[in-house]
């Protein structure tokens, strides 16, 4: 089968993005050496929309989201807890959405990889 690529349609398998890779050290991370790899495939800095790749090692981070975020798990464990106490574990094949306000802890429970979409 000859599948080909639609002009202005991303396709993540196909769009050939290189890796950003960043180590990440402030105040926040909690625990672990907070190294990520990001592979941005697609950004409208108009609409405030960004989506690709993002894949890290074993961490715990507090954070407070400013945008909504969709993820997509698709290696790895990653539990989410709120700033109340109440925390949910998710795996691979599984998606969340964290809403703009949320504010709890992100952990890495070892190297987890996800697709992201945020607006």
């Amino acid at each position: 089968m000859n599948i080909k690529q639609i002009e202005d349609v991303v396709s993540f398998s196909r769009s050939g993005v290189e890796p950003a890779h960043e180590t990440v050290s402030h105040e926040k991370v909690l625990s672990g050496e907070y190294r990520s790899a990001t592979w941005l495939h697609f950004s409208n800095e108009q609409r405030g929309f960004i989506s690709g790749e993002w894949e890290a090692g074993a961490c715990r981070e507090s954070f407070a989201s400013e945008q909504d975020e969709f993820c997509h798990i698709l290696e790895g464990h990653v539990r989410l807890t709120d700033d109340h106490g109440n925390s949910v574990h998710y795996g691979p094949g599984e998606s969340f959405v964290i809403p703009a306000g949320f504010s709890g802890v992100w952990e890495n429970i070892g190297t987890v990889k996800k697709l992201f979409v945020i607006a």
